[in-house]
Order: structure tokens, then sequence, then C-alpha cells
């Protein structure tokens, strides 16, 4: 009797599990498909390549210092009147192209490399006066100078990230020096000095970058860029045709002294950039 029982049991449970199965609704594709999304973890790293252009607004600064080392008359004067400070500075808009690798971690931390071009096509013509008519005419030419940052930010909304950069900047400048006389005496002026200069910076900044869609973006930031102090040596000097206290009359003397020029360049940057990426 309880054999006969359990294999009517079984064939009851059969039946209804077959009737089950043929009642329920089958499980829509995108419903499928967001319950798989759900089960499997999410990308954890999204690569980006991209390339881009910025309008800038660039604030160029040379610190200039001439300072006599020695003299050959050994006279006191002669080792002052070569000293003299100056200042370049410059303010223009300038063109930059760039191209950028980087990487989002997690979807909200984002890490990369910039490298960005600036062609500048800057000068800048100052005039010291030294004294007695004599005066330094110094011209400053930054031709073109290229940034290599480490990018690295924060996304604090999907569309909207905030980001630092640091790394050394290239510059490709020269900077000339003259000396001129004006005034009423014929003096012989000798003294031309020539320094073309590649230096190596060192730059930092930051910006924000707003996502227009999945390819485009605007970016604005800031940056500033300092270079190491640039020193030569030469030799400067003029035929000084000065009235002699004594006798009257005008007596011509070498003025000339050993001289180093000391030079330091920085820039600073605020743009606005547009860019086109890909990611993979």
């Amino acid at each position: 009797m309880k054999k006969h029982i359990f294999i009517i049991a079984v064939h009851v449970l059969c039946c209804c599990s077959f009737v089950c199965a043929q009642t329920v609704p089958p499980v829509p594709q995108k419903i499928a498909a967001k319950q798989k999304s759900a089960i499997l973890p999410s990308r954890s790293v999204t690569y980006r390549v991209g390339v881009g252009i910025a309008a800038e607004y660039a604030s160029i600064d040379v610190r200039l210092k001439n300072m006599p080392i020695d003299s050959i008359h050994g006279e006191l004067y002669t080792n002052q009147i070569f000293a003299s400070d100056a200042h370049h500075m410059r303010h223009k808009f300038q063109i930059s192209p760039g191209f950028e690798l980087g990487a989002f971690i997690a979807e909200q931390y984002y890490v990369g490399l910039a490298w960005n071009k600036h062609y500048a096509g800057a000068s800048n013509r100052i005039k010291t006066s030294i004294g007695e008519g004599i005066y330094f005419d110094h011209q400053l030419k930054l031709r073109s100078y290229t940034d290599l940052f480490l990018k690295f930010g924060y996304k604090i909304i999907p569309k909207v990230l905030f980001y630092g950069l640091v790394g050394p900047s290239f510059a490709n400048w020269s900077h000339d020096s003259t000396m001129c006389f004006c005034g009423e005496l014929q003096n012989e002026v000798y003294h031309k000095s020539k320094m073309n200069n590649k230096t190596t910076g060192f730059g930092f900044g930051g910006g924000i970058e707003y996502a227009i869609n999945e390819k485009y973006s605007i970016n604005m930031e800031y940056t500033i860029n300092i270079h190491k102090m640039v020193c030569k040596n030469y030799q400067a000097g003029y035929i000084s045709n000065r009235e002699d206290p004594v006798y009257g009359f005008y007596d011509p003397q070498l003025i000339d002294a050993r001289v180093q020029k000391s030079v330091r360049l920085s820039y600073s940057t605020i743009g606005l950039r547009f860019s086109y990426f890909f990611s993979f």
C-alpha cells in the first residue's frame, strides 16, 4: 500500500513540474542580459587615446643680470658701470596642439601622459642704461616649447574630471645683448653677446575636463614652467672720450671688464583645449 502511494506522489510531482514549466513565461533577452551583467564584474580599466588643440594666453618672463667679474684697469667705476639688471615681460596668444594617452581606473580615477607643443613665436626688446651715454640693448626670442606632463585626476561626477599636471618642459630660445652709444661724442663701442639656448624646465599645473560625449571633451587648464639659470661670460667695453678735468682736452680711454650674464626663463599659460578621444 505504501509503495503505491509513493509511486502516485512521484507522478503527481512530475505532472506539476511540467505544468509550471509550461505556464511560466520565458525571461526576455534584455532582462537576461541585465541579470548577466549584474552577475559579471564591471570593467575596471578603460584606456583612451586622444588628440587636441588649445588656444592659450601666455605670460613669458625673463630675469637678466649683468655682473662684472674682473677688470683690466682695476678701477672701481669700471667694475660698477657694467652692472645692470633687466626684466623681460611678454604677453601673447598662442596655439598648442597636443596628444594624450591615459586610462580610467574604476571609472573615477585617471592617470595619463600628455604631450603639448606650444608655438609661442614671442620676442621682447628692452634697453638698460649704464651711464655715460652707454646702454645695453637686450633682445629675447622664444620660438617654441614642449611640455611632457603626467596627468592624474578624479571624476567628481560622471562628466567632470579634475586633474593635476607635473613634468618637464623643453624650450628653444635665445637672448642677445648689444652695447650701444647715444650722445654727442663719437665713442667706439665693441660688444655683442649671443645666447642660443635649449633648456629643460620644471612645470606643474592643473585643470578641469568636461566630457561633451564619449569622444569629445573640453578642458580649461593653467600651467607654470620654471627653467634653470643660464650663464655666459664675455668681454665688454668701449672707448671713452671724456674731458680731462685738469688739461681740458678729451683723453681717449679704454673702459672694459669681464662680465657674466645670467638669464632665467619662466612662463605660464592659461588655455582652452578641445580634444577628440577614442577608447579601447
